[in-house]
């Protein structure tokens, strides 16, 4: 209905919201909506139900009198439906003739459009006419202006041809001077001439005697040049020679002198080697001796050690048993504390099951009696809506027909808007034109077009218009009908939509109910799935904690009988412990005396090799020094030879030159004389050629002269023959304006006789069309007198209509007040009812608020249940810190809709209870005091016992997230505890950091080097040492141990201090795991056994660094104090036997070679201590309340009469052709040509050419001796040799016995006693009881039917009047702006008329004449202007 009402309003149809109102007001407003309005007027609840009842008898009074109005309406009704009739055939008539004449006008109007046309196609020939006219008339004065130029311009050249010749004559007679002054000069030449030739023969006989001196003389400067240059290049190698031979000599005298030196120094140190091979035999003795000793001592070590690791291997896997023992006695402690628990919260579930079971069983009982009454309720409803559905399907195939119809219309009015919206704009455009016609700015021709195209659209239009119009009355009938029954089907469904709604409302309670015990027994089904997957899990839990158990008494038993085979293994190698000790013991004190004879080797050793280390780079400098030399003597050798061969060369050359020079001067002297002779001669000739010089030079000017007079001649007559050719060509373009004129004439003449005819046939034309506009005249008048028996028979029927419709706004206006007493006795009715529907709302809003919190706490509990405890785990330490998050995150989301459930959906609950106890209060609260309600949910304290559940959930999550991070902690501190064992362990084992290349015991063997007498990782064998008997070797010894010594003290005190870190990092690491434990059990309540640690690194490495400075300061002191004595007849490893120094320094790396386990128990997560129960909302019991009887019918609209349509006749045939005018009466005349003179070829003779100066002869230079003569150098020698220098060897050191390691005591196993579990039992299944409810079906709502839209009439322009021919412009084919009183003089300053876009076939033809008529004229005054200039 609201549809209705919306769709009305949009489309304009205010008769039908004015009739229609009431139901309007009925329909848009909910029965609640009505009730809350009528809640605001203050009356008592016994007020409204008396109120109710008073509304109704006058609702029934008003009823029974609405239907005899009604039925004085109907007979009035019928009377005009006669006077309808008559009204219809009398239009029926009227519309067939007006058809009839509509033809007529059509085949009229298509005549004299093709008269039109016609017109407008000799209109367009004439306007070519007169145009093609002023055209040749214009070409013409054309042709006469440009004879007026071409006779100027001939003039003008007329005068230039006399100039021309003139000049020519006065050129003639001033060549002819020219010619005598030409003979003189070349008289005066030819005897120059003669003098020259005799001159020239003298100079060629000095010429080539001075060549070949000159040749001569440039042979000897080559010569000269040549020596100087090859004394040049001596004297450069000589100077490079000398260079090199200089840093020779210097490289030489330097290496000599450190050569001697380093021969003595070798042969000191060939000394040292011998004594320290002596020190070494005697070594070699020994050490085989103790060699020996040491591979017994080993042999039974290695017995020893081998014994040991079977033992620490027995033992390792004794504690792995007894660890793995603990481990499964703890973890079945928890599996067992884990199933007591699980079996609680089964045991406790269950219980709440049954429970929830019984009160399930009472309630399916209950619903299932309230469901058959509803079933009879609904069944006497379905039967009244079928009535209403089949009345309901025959108005929607009447409004479904009236669509169709109506979307016909409403595409063919859109088409007619269009056309006259097209239309309308043409119209303006025309009248634009007709209002500038009035004005005197537009032809009338013009104007005329204008009018009889808007004309023919104006038929076109208005033809389209009455086809509209017709379509819209016929539409507008049938609309009236479908109203009607619209208007009676929407009366059946207000009634049946009560009783809809009083149905629906016991279908919506029911399903609520039905839903509410449906949803009761999903959850019981739901908790029986639950708790039948917790008796599985339960029992599954069971089987593993039994199986656990005695996998755990079986597992001790073993452990018990493993320590025992474990302690007898270790007493047996505890025995074997103390006897190979005092082997090790006997071994010891062996090697220490070998080492003193070692250490003594040794330093002779270190003696030769600091000698061998000292003398060998210097060795090697010399080496390369000598070697360097003898290649630098090669070079120098090679140079100086070169240079030797290179001077005998030189000293020839210089003989040479001497010799070349003396025969030289003496050819200088006989060229001499000869260029003194031919001076005289020179003179003679040289008059001769001043005086013919002057004569030609006068001739040339004058020459010069006469071809400057031709030149200008030529260039004058250039330009006469310049302007014959323009004005020859300007002749020629006049005479083809001529002949273009001429042949214009012609054509002229023929237009005119052709536009005649054109004429003539249009007035034919005219009088047949004329013939045509009769017939139609007669037909407009018979179909006018038909109009008007229709118009007076429409004016009787319409007048009764105007009488009906008073009587029928009567009728509508008590039906009216009618339906406005049915809404007050319906509202009446629904305002008794809101107690009781504010409270069936509230119930609705708790329903749902009930299924919120069951469903928030049933939720939290899973939260709490789905915990990830088996994450919390060293394997998933990474990943321990996401899964809390994320459970957190789950929690936080029940704890979100725990708050709401509390915050907001207990309002809901709140507000039932509020509303519950108002509808009890009320007057239409059941009677008996049993159906009403006390506390609407159960049970009575379930909000106190939420918010207490919400408070310990948040309690529980604090502590269970406190206990995984301390969880977390702990077992990350477990992980970096191993990790740091295995750096710790990499730190002090063999190929550490520290030391990567194992070089420990190479340094505490070169430390203690001198108390061991064991020099050989200094690099001396004991035969080295007992081979020296030198000072400088025992220096030699004592150089190579202070060295080395200090480097090794460096080394052990740097591998100390990282062994230290080592010890001091696994410490802090132990420290940093205890203290982990510590905090976690203060956290969580649980223990930890505590590992324990053996490390001894720190101990060992502490004096390191004290006990090395020590027997390093004390043997150094030992060597330099007490020095090698050579006369003592020892050797030098004998000397370091007698030392004595004291005990040598040893260090032994032992760390814990087994970390001690950490065992983390596992995580067992915070349980919730309080449990809600499930919350159940109560529901009410409906009131009984009388409903308001159904509305009658409303009463018929009467139908619309046709209005007869008025007809039109056409317009009286113009004929508007002008005729041509006559043809043009101007005169053509002829012209003549012109001639072009001729260039005399004359030209002066040619002058003599210029003479040849005398050539002058040059003087010959006479040459000089200056070079040097060449000179030799020094010869080089060779360079020192070196003595050879050999290494030495030390001896193999010894190795030392390596101490026995005591083999721990294993403990004796603590295992603490266990407990069985306990078995629990089984739950049944819940069985369903469904209801099944069917939902009546609602009423459909009617959907109104549209009116249609009237179309508006095109209006028609008045037809222009022609004015006097004075005010007629003799162009009818243009325009001038309408701003302008007149128009243009000009073809440039006018422009087309612009009346929008042009689409029918005429105006498109219109156009492309006036077009192709402008650009004809432009191409003719452009033409017109080209030939002007």
């Amino acid at each position: 209905m609201c549809a209705l009402v919306n769709d009305s309003w949009k489309k304009g149809s205010f008769k039908f919201l004015l009739y229609s109102s009431t139901l309007v007001i009925a329909a848009s407003t909910s029965i609640q909506g009505l009730a809350a309005m009528r809640e605001q007027i203050p009356q008592s609840q016994t007020a409204l139900e008396k109120d109710y009842k008073t509304v109704l008898q006058e609702y029934i009074t008003a009823k029974d009198e609405y239907k005899k109005t009604k039925e004085r309406y109907e007979i009035v009704l019928q009377d005009y439906n006669t006077s309808k009739s008559n009204a219809d055939k009398t239009y029926k008539t009227a519309n067939e003739l007006k058809t009839a004449l509509d033809e007529l006008k059509e085949n009229y109007q298509t005549q004299l459009t093709k008269f039109e046309e016609a017109t407008e196609n000799y209109e367009v020939s004439r306007a070519t006419y007169e145009t093609n006219k002023s055209n040749y008339e214009a070409h013409i004065e054309h042709y006469n202006t440009a004879k007026n130029a071409y006779e100027t311009e001939k003039k003008l050249y007329q005068q230039s041809k006399s100039t021309f010749t003139t000049m020519q004559n006065e050129y003639q007679d001033a060549r002819t001077k020219y010619e005598e002054l030409n003979e003189d000069a070349h008289k005066k030449r030819t005897d120059y001439e003669a003098l020259r030739i005799a001159y020239e023969n003298k100079q060629k006989i000095y010429n080539e005697a001075a060549t070949a001196y000159i040749t001569v003389q440039t042979a000897y400067n080559k010569a000269k040049e040549a020596y100087n240059t090859q004394l040049k290049n001596y004297n450069s190698q000589k100077l490079s020679y000398e260079r090199l031979f200089n840093t020779y000599t210097t490289k030489k005298i330097a290496y000599d002198s450190k050569a001697k030196e380093f021969n003595l120094a070798s042969t000191s140190y060939s000394k040292l080697k011998t004594e320290l091979e002596t020190a070494k035999n005697d070594y070699s003795n020994v050490k085989i001796e103790y060699d020996q000793t040491l591979k017994e001592y080993n042999a039974r070590r290695t017995e020893y050690n081998k014994a040991k690791e079977n033992y620490l291997t027995d033992k390792a896997t004794y504690e792995k048993r007894l660890s793995e023992l603990n481990n499964s006695i703890s973890n079945y402690k928890s599996k067992l504390a884990e199933y007591n628990k699980i079996k609680e919260e089964y045991q406790t579930t269950k219980q709440a099951y049954d429970e929830a079971k019984t009160t399930y069983v009472t309630l399916s009982y209950q619903l299932k009696e309230l469901a058959s009454q509803y079933e009879t309720e609904r069944l006497t409803y379905e039967a009244e809506k079928t009535a209403f559905d089949q009345k309901t399907k025959t108005y929607e195939t009447a409004k479904t027909a009236y669509d169709q119809q109506k979307s016909e219309y409403d595409a063919k009015l859109a088409t007619y808007d269009t056309d006259l919206t097209i239309y309308n704009e043409k119209r303006k455009a025309a009248e634009a034109i007709l209002k500038q016609y009035e004005e005197g700015t537009v032809e009338y021709s013009t104007a005329l077009a204008a009018y009889t195209e808007n004309n023919n659209r104006y038929n076109e239009v208005n033809k389209e218009y009455q086809q509209v119009k017709e379509h819209a009355d016929l539409l507008t009938a049938k609309f009236k009908e479908v109203k009607t029954g619209y208007e009676s089907a929407t009366n059946e469904f207000q009634a049946l939509a009560v009783s809809y709604q009083s149905i629906k409302q016991k279908y919506d309670s029911l399903m609520t109910q039905s839903n509410q015990a449906e949803s009761a027994y999903q959850q019981l089904e739901q908790e029986y799935q639950t708790i039948s997957t917790s008796y599985t899990h339960v029992m599954g839990v069971y089987t593993e904690t039994e199986s656990a158990y005695k996998a755990t008494l079986k597992e001790s038993e073993e452990v018990k009988t493993q320590f025992a085979q474990v302690k007898s293994a270790y007493d047996t190698i505890s025995d074997t412990f103390t006897s190979e000790s005092k082997v090790f013991d006997a071994t010891e004190a062996s090697y220490i005396e070998a080492s003193k004879t070692y250490e003594a080797v040794t330093i002779k050793y270190e003696l030769a090799r600091t000698e061998y280390d000292r003398l060998f780079p210097e060795y090697q400098t010399l080496k390369n020094e000598l070697a360097q030399l003898k290649t630098d003597l090669s070079k120098v050798e090679t140079s100086f030879t070169d240079l030797e061969k290179n001077v005998e060369t030189t000293q020839k050359q210089y003989t040479d030159l001497k010799t070349h020079y003396t025969e030289t001067m003496a050819d200088y002297e006989s060229v001499k004389k000869q260029f003194s002779d031919l001076g005289v001669e020179y003179t003679t000739a040289k008059i001769a050629y001043k005086v013919a010089a002057e004569a030609i030079s006068k001739a040339k000017e004058t020459f010069e002269l006469r071809e400057q007079e031709y030149t200008d001649l030529a260039t004058y007559y250039v330009s006469l023959k310049t302007k014959y050719e323009e004005t020859l060509k300007t002749y020629n373009t006049t005479l083809v304006i001529l002949d273009e004129v001429t042949t214009e004439q012609k054509a002229h003449e023929s237009e005119f006789n052709t536009i005649s005819q054109g004429y003539k046939s249009l007035t034919e034309s005219f009088t047949t069309l004329k013939s045509e506009y009769d017939d139609v005249d007669t037909a407009y008048t018979a179909a006018n007198d038909a109009w008007k028996l229709a118009d007076d028979a429409y004016q009787i029927a319409n007048g009764k209509l105007k009488t009906l419709k008073d009587d029928y706004a009567t009728a509508l206006e008590l039906f009216n007040s009618l339906q406005t007493k049915h809404n007050l006795a319906n509202e009446s009715f629904s305002t008794a009812a809101k107690p009781y529907e504010d409270a069936l709302a509230a119930y609705e809003k708790a329903a749902s608020a009930e299924k919120q919190i069951n469903a928030a706490v049933t939720n939290m509990n899973q939260v709490f249940k789905d915990f990830p405890s088996d994450k919390i785990t060293e394997a998933n330490l990474e990943n321990i810190p996401t899964d809390l998050a994320t459970w957190q995150s789950t929690y936080d989301v029940a704890k979100q809709a725990l708050d709401k459930a509390l915050n907001e959906s207990w309002l809901s609950i709140d507000d039932y209870q509020a509303k519950s106890d108002a509808y009890n209060q009320s007057s239409i609260a059941p009677i008996n005091l049993d159906d009403r309600l006390g506390l609407v949910y159960d049970p009575a304290n379930f909000k106190e016992v939420l918010i207490t559940y919400i408070a310990d959930a948040e309690k529980m999550m604090k502590q269970t997230v406190a206990n995984v991070n301390a969880f977390n902690t702990v077992i990350k501190a477990n992980v970096d505890y191993k990790k740091e064992f295995q750096e710790y362990l990499t730190g002090w084992q063999p190929g550490n950091v520290g030391d990567p290349k194992n070089q420990q015991k190479k340094w505490l063997s070169i430390v203690n080097a001198v108390a061991n007498v064991d020099f050989s990782e200094l690099g001396y064998s004991d035969d080295d040492l007992d081979s020296m008997n030198t000072t400088t070797e025992w220096d030699e010894i004592v150089s190579a141990y202070e060295n080395q010594g200090a480097d090794a003290v460096k080394q052990l005190k740097t591998y100390a201090k990282h062994i230290i870190s080592v010890s001091d990092k696994w410490t802090k690491a132990h420290d940093d795991m205890l203290a982990a434990i510590d905090d976690f059990e203060g956290i969580t309540g649980e223990t930890i056994k505590k590992p324990t640690t053996s490390n001894r690194l720190s101990l060992g490495a502490a004096g390191v660094a004290d006990e090395a400075d020590r027997v390093y300061s004390n043997s150094l002191s030992a060597l330099q104090n007490d020095p090698y004595d050579a006369d003592s007849g020892e050797t030098v490893l004998g000397w370091l036997g007698g030392q004595g120094i004291g005990s040598a320094m040893s260090w032994r790396i032992s760390g814990q070679s087994k970390p001690s386990e950490v065992t983390v128990p596992k995580f067992d997560p915070k349980k919730l201590t309080i449990s809600t129960g499930t919350l159940k909302i109560l529901e009410l019991t409906a009131p009984v309340i009388p409903t308001v009887p159904d509305m009658p019918e409303a009463p018929l609209e009467p139908g619309e009469i046709n209005l007869p349509k008025t007809v039109a006749t056409v317009s009286e045939p113009l004929n508007l052709a002008i005729t041509p005018s006559v043809p043009s009466t101007k005169v053509i005349t002829d012209i003549t040509g012109i001639d072009l003179p001729t260039l005399t070829q004359d030209h002066a003779s040619t002058h003599p050419d210029s003479i040849i100066e005398l050539g002058t002869s040059e003087d010959v230079t006479d040459v000089e001796l200056d070079s040097g003569e060449a000179e030799g150098s020094i010869q080089p020698d060779a360079p020192v040799e070196l003595n050879d220098l050999e290494d030495v060897t030390n001896v193999a050191p010894l190795e030392k016995p390596k101490e026995l390691e005591a083999a721990p005591e294993v403990e004796k196993p603590v295992i603490p006693e266990i407990t069985a579990p306990e078995l629990v039992d089984p739950v049944q299944a819940p069985v369903e009881h469904p209801i099944e409810i069917t939902t009546p079906t609602q009423p459909n709502l009617l959907e109104a039917p549209v009116a249609v839209n009237q179309s508006e009439d095109p209006k028609a322009l008045a037809v222009p009047k022609k004015k006097q021919e004075d005010t007629i412009f003799p162009k009818t084919n243009i325009v001038a702006d309408p701003s302008k009183p007149k128009l243009p003089n000009t073809r440039s300053g006018r422009r087309l008329p612009n009346t929008g876009t042009e689409t029918s076939p005429i105006g498109q033809r219109m156009g492309t004449f006036v077009v192709g008529a402008a650009g004809s004229l432009l191409f003719w005054k452009r033409k017109k202007g080209k030939h002007s200039k």
